[in-house]
């Protein structure tokens, strides 16, 4: 099966790939989001994982690139590459993991072949804040209940999404969400409006209901979960849209009020608070005005290029600013968790990932989301992760 792999990769290297690749740069004005770095400014490139489940999200990456036009620009901060020219990066990178390098090969290659950025957080050479998000199980049902009281919507008939570059061709291409009220393109409804007037109800068929109103919250700050079903099916659910408005974070609200002190802010503590409070959960709720509305999905859980995510391989950056797809490193630091489900201690921990998924939460160059998968470790993992560290990117140097 290698062989086979190898003799593809191969194949995608000689024949899918440009003979001469070129750099294109911004315009000047642009805002950096990557410093490129002299060689012996490169990190000791160890991977903690052993590579594991790295092909997986390499090949995933690849499709992306594979798909649109091969001459669209992805940009290391000022310096411009081709989608082709990032898709032969990722093909070579595969193919030569697959031959299980000595560590003195591997940093050989990468300083021979390869260029790296490194992100320059709020300021240049300041390191990025990791934090973690995964995919939850909650337990639904098709029809209302008693029990099964909390709707999970899709996008409702009433919402209307515009290109604002089709009015003004000046402005970069930017979709904005709202409706049509008297005639009149309006905001949609905040998360408290739509809560208070029972909006999407008239609007929008329920996909499930689920039990509980604070995992239902949290289904949309992680953007996709698995629902279990009654009859013992699951069903996959994701992303699809929101009503348009900006996230803000309830924990930062929580934080500000008073109400949980910052060393112990975590999504864990955030849950605990809202179950013994449970008067408050609608006032807090409601201080996060985005609403997301979900679909169901075959698989997954799929990330903003459509492709699915690798547990501790994918990450969430802002799309605006870090090339979509791109090989990258990361360093930073994830708990050790004893069999009670208690973090015990926290280390330090480098590998390879790939830049897949974003998040409204995920502003700026100084913030990366690790997508952790599903299951205890992974929600214990997320919901505490908010650590420094350093964010690469890798790219082939140009022929």
């Amino acid at each position: 099966m290698r062989r086979l792999v190898l003799i593809v990769l191969l194949f995608l290297v000689l024949f899918s790939c440009s003979s001469k690749d070129e750099i294109k740069r911004k315009p000047d004005g642009e805002t950096c989001s990557l410093i490129q770095l002299d060689q012996d400014q490169y990190p000791d490139f160890y991977d903690d994982l052993s590579f594991e489940h790295l092909d997986k999200s390499l090949i995933k990456s690849i499709e992306y690139y594979k798909r649109g036009s091969k001459n669209r620009n992805l940009w290391f901060g000022e310096i411009g590459f081709t989608a082709e020219h990032l898709k032969k990066t990722l093909v070579d990178f595969l193919f030569f993991i697959q031959q299980k390098p000595t560590k003195e090969e591997f940093s050989k290659h990468i300083k021979e072949n390869y260029l790296v950025f490194k992100s320059c957080g709020k300021k240049p050479f300041e390191n990025v804040l990791f934090t973690g998000y995964y995919e939850p199980f909650l337990e639904g049902s098709i029809e209302k209940t008693k029990r099964f009281k909390y709707p999970v919507y899709p996008i409702p008939e009433n919402i209307v999404y515009l290109d604002i570059s089709k009015f003004y061709p000046e402005l970069p291409k930017k979709r904005i969400t709202g409706r049509v009220d008297k005639n009149k393109f309006v905001p949609y409804f905040t998360r408290e409006e739509l809560n208070k007037k029972n909006i999407l109800s008239k609007h929008a068929k329920p996909i499930v209901w689920v039990d509980n109103k604070v995992d239902l919250f949290f289904l949309e700050i992680q953007g996709s979960g698995i629902i279990k079903l009654r009859d013992g099916s699951n069903l996959n659910i994701h992303y699809h849209s929101s009503n348009g408005h900006e996230y803000r974070s309830i924990g930062k609200y929580l934080v500000d009020l008073g109400k949980i002190p910052l060393e112990e802010i975590s999504m864990q503590s955030i849950r605990a608070y809202l179950e013994k409070n449970p008067k408050e959960m609608d006032k807090i709720f409601n201080y996060n005005p985005s609403f997301v509305f979900f679909k169901t999905e075959k698989g997954g859980p799929y990330g903003s290029i459509s492709v699915e995510l690798t547990a501790k391989r994918s990450i969430a950056t802002d799309s605006r600013v870090f090339p979509k797809g791109a090989l990258c490193f990361i360093e930073t630091q994830e708990p050790i968790i004893n069999e009670n489900e208690e973090i015990i201690d926290w280390v330090d921990f480098s590998r390879f990932v790939l830049n897949q998924d974003t998040g409204g939460a995920i502003k700026g160059p100084g913030r990366v989301d690790i997508f952790m998968g599903n299951g205890v470790e992974a929600e214990v993992t997320a919901g505490h992760l908010q650590h420094r560290g350093d964010l690469y990117f890798l790219v082939l140097k140009p022929d």
